[in-house]
């Protein structure tokens, strides 16, 4: 039974694949601590899972306020600065360093890691001879490589450097070569979806998308079994779990809902971001098991998050993709070049263009080329693949980080 440590940051997007894994693992007989923001206690904790928080509810309330800092960085680097400065500067990180540090003692120690956010880890893997594997949550981390070194790269060398020295470890060269210095990196996506190239980091391995099993999924409320027995399969809205999307996202989809007579499901923590007055056949809800929704729907309007493009995919449903930021517009080319899904870039949402988009996705071809992909998610056997990658390191000195 190997020690497994797993640490990640920012959105559900960005912390739901992780707990998935550590409760993989945990039932193949690992023991498993999760270091990530205080509101996923419960549920780590409710899986027989360690948890070791970053913050406090009130820091993370700042966290989820201070993400649109990071919409543009290229427009934006002062931004991009504001948002690092307050939630990964040297001495956060050096606090999530010595919380890892604590559970690094223990014999066939792994560490896990969300590429680029999780700094503290990989100091811990590096300080303490730790195994080590890095994961990349949409093939877009792959792409940025290059122009993040460009632009901030010799900003966040110098800051590593600094926390560096206050652990006696040498300094870096070149920030991009050290944050993919992981030599187990794992792809959460298949390679039909991106396949590898000479420009990827070495030692990536493409395992497919992590979805759960049916049995996983979470019991629907009442209101919404009744409105999935009327006479039309409804459509679900969703941006995700974080405020990163541009505000006309939510009311030009209600309006296509409302153009096509169609229900609309409309699913937002966010009471700021729902539109007033949102047309009589679009329902809004604050949370919802979107995995037990996406098979009871027409189609789903989302942002292209690799989370919900994933789970779309996999319950074989058409996708109307508003990208703007992030891996969306990457993810969304990537699924209309399969032939599943459609997009519109945002000087093109209009709702009477979502409504044809719409009436073109829920046709017979687009939902028989939906399934046809939904069936090779289900043969890939992302699970296996993944704890196999993270088992082969366990105790392996060739998955060390030199220093």
């Amino acid at each position: 039974m190997a020690n497994i440590l797993i640490a990640t940051h920012w959105t559900g997007g960005d912390v739901y694949p992780f707990i998935r894994i550590g409760k993989a693992l945990k039932r193949r007989g690992h023991d498993v601590t999760i270091f990530t923001h205080c509101i996923y206690k419960n549920i780590v904790e409710q899986d027989g899972m360690k948890f070791v928080p970053w913050d406090s509810p009130d820091e993370y309330e700042q966290l989820m306020n201070d993400l649109p800092l990071l919409v543009d960085p290229l427009r934006n680097l002062d931004g991009m600065l504001t948002f690092y400065g307050r939630h990964h500067n040297n001495e956060k990180t050096l606090m999530e360093y010595r919380k890892i540090s604590e559970y690094c003692s223990k014999k066939d120690t792994v560490i896990l890691a969300r590429h680029r956010s999780a700094i503290s880890a990989l100091l811990a893997a590096e300080k303490f001879n730790i195994p080590v594997v890095s994961v990349f949550l949409a093939p877009n981390y792959i792409s940025h490589l290059q122009i993040h070194e460009e632009i901030f790269g010799d900003i966040m060398k110098k800051t590593v450097n600094e926390i560096r020295k206050a652990l006696n470890l040498k300094p870096i060269e070149c920030w991009t070569s050290w944050i993919c210095s992981p030599k187990r990196k794992l792809g959460l996506w298949p390679e039909w979806f991106a396949h590898p190239d000479e420009t990827w980091p070495s030692g990536l391995i493409c395992v497919g998308f992590y979805v759960e099993e049916a049995g996983d999924k979470e019991e629907l409320p009442p209101e919404i079994v009744e409105m999935l027995n009327g006479d039309s399969k409804p459509i679900l809205i969703t941006a995700g779990t974080s405020k990163m999307i541009r505000p006309e996202f939510y009311e030009v989809a209600s309006e296509a809902c409302r153009i096509l007579g169609k229900t609309g499901i409309l699913v937002t923590l966010y009471d700021e971001l729902v539109p007033k007055p949102l047309p009589d056949n679009v329902k809004r809800f604050q949370k919802l098991s979107i995995r037990s929704l996406l098979p009871h729907v027409d189609a789903v309007i989302h942002h292209g998050g690799i989370g919900t493009t994933s789970e779309a995919t996999a319950a074989g449903i058409p996708q109307l993709i508003l990208p703007h930021l992030t891996d969306g517009p990457d993810n969304a080319h990537r699924l209309r070049g399969l032939g599943i899904a459609e997009l519109l870039p945002p000087l093109r949402w209009k709702p009477h263009l979502l409504a044809a988009k719409l009436t073109t996705l829920m046709s017979q071809d687009y939902r028989s080329r939906c399934l046809k992909f939904s069936q090779y998610i289900r043969q890939e056997d992302s699970e296996s693949n993944i704890c196999r990658a993270i088992e082969q390191v366990i105790g392996n000195n060739d998955f060390l980080i030199s220093n």
